[in-house]
Parts: structure tokens; sequence; C-alpha cells
């Protein structure tokens, strides 16, 4: 493939899955305004394994976790209720292939989005 191509296939992959996810941008991928904080390590993962940390949660809150492919097919997904503080859980997608993976925390109408890199 030439450069200019790779160029322009990258960009607009790039704005596909800003719009898929909403169309907010930040640091972290895509994120709403949100006090959670939310790592995920290592990113990326040669094993497929990767670490969700989430911290400043409130206590009781239902939040869902869903790991999509690059064309949006929902892949794995979790469902976890909150206790104030720390939540740490293992993603695993050593099954599938190696590519890029979209990792989605929902509470009610608010989202973050991050990229999970499996190499």
């Amino acid at each position: 493939m030439n450069k200019t191509f790779t160029l322009l296939l990258s960009l607009l992959l790039l704005f596909s899955v800003q719009l898929w996810a909403g169309g907010k941008y930040d640091r972290d991928l895509f994120a709403d305004k949100w006090d959670i904080e939310v790592k995920v390590f290592p990113n990326p993962s040669t094993s497929g394994t990767f670490t969700l940390q989430l911290d400043k949660l409130q206590a009781d809150e239902s939040l869902e976790i869903v790991v999509y492919n690059l064309i949006g097919k929902k892949i794995q997904s979790f469902r976890i209720q909150t206790q104030q503080g720390y939540f740490q859980q293992e993603v695993k997608l050593g099954n599938m292939a190696k590519g890029i993976y979209m990792l989605q925390i929902v509470k009610g109408d608010q989202k973050i989005t991050k990229r999970l890199s499996y190499i």
C-alpha cells in the first residue's frame, strides 16, 4: 500500500471509532465527564490479559463492562455492582485474534471507552 492510502485509511478508522463511541474524544480515547478513574494495563498486552482498575467509585452503582472489536461486535460483557472505593478485574482476550479492541464502561447514559491493544 502506498503511504497516502495507509494514512487515509488510518484517519477514516479513527473517525469511525470516534463516531461509534459517541463522538467525544480525550486523551483516554473517549469519555464523558465522570469522576471514576480508569486504568487498563498492561496495554499493549502480548498475552491478551488486561487488568481493569477502577478507582473513586461510589457505593452501589451498577456498571456494565463491554469489550467490542473494531467493527462494533460485542466480544464479552459483564456487570458489576460497585462498593465505594476501588475495583479490579482481569479482562481476558487470549482466545481472540490479536488486534485492537474497545473496552467500554457504562453507567446509565455515561460511557468511558478505552482502547485495548493485543499484540
